[in-house]
């Protein structure tokens, strides 16, 4: 056992290394920034992390902040500490759970979900009316 400049005991040992591994979190941060740059800054993606008992679900929203901040969820997953498996959550009823057991399945169960027609119907939603509202300004009824 060693101990601390203090002359504490370290009872932990020897700590294991973290190991570089493609986290939810960090992909989904990708995307965000990827949503952003593709439509140059008119629609961004947001993640917000929460904890579930002893698991963690990530959210990521599409947000338009020049149509009063509209958000939009695109999708959820679930995941351990242990981070894999991760669950990408059914958005609707209709929809079914995927399960993944790593990063690449993760990033190919996140793309069918981005391209998905729900999806590109909202981003087509949104960035027609963010178009149109650049052309024609928003006139007030008070002058």
């Amino acid at each position: 056992m060693s101990t601390t400049s203090n002359s504490i005991k370290n009872l932990w040992g020897n700590l294991p290394e973290a190991p570089f591994v493609r986290t939810p979190a960090g992909i989904l941060n990708e995307q965000a920034q990827v949503l952003a740059k593709e439509t140059k800054g008119l629609l961004t993606g947001r993640t917000e992390i929460e904890r579930k008992g002893e698991d963690f679900v990530i959210t990521m929203d599409i947000v338009a902040t020049s149509l009063g901040n509209y958000t939009y969820e695109v999708l959820r997953i679930k995941y351990g500490v242990a981070l894999y498996p991760a669950r990408l959550l059914p958005w609707d009823e209709d929809d079914t759970a995927v399960d993944c057991t790593n990063p690449e399945e993760l990033e190919q169960a996140i793309a069918n979900v981005l391209q998905s027609p729900r999806v590109r119907r909202v981003i087509t939603g949104l960035l027609a009316q963010l178009h149109y509202n650049r052309v024609t300004p928003f006139l007030s009824p008070l002058g």
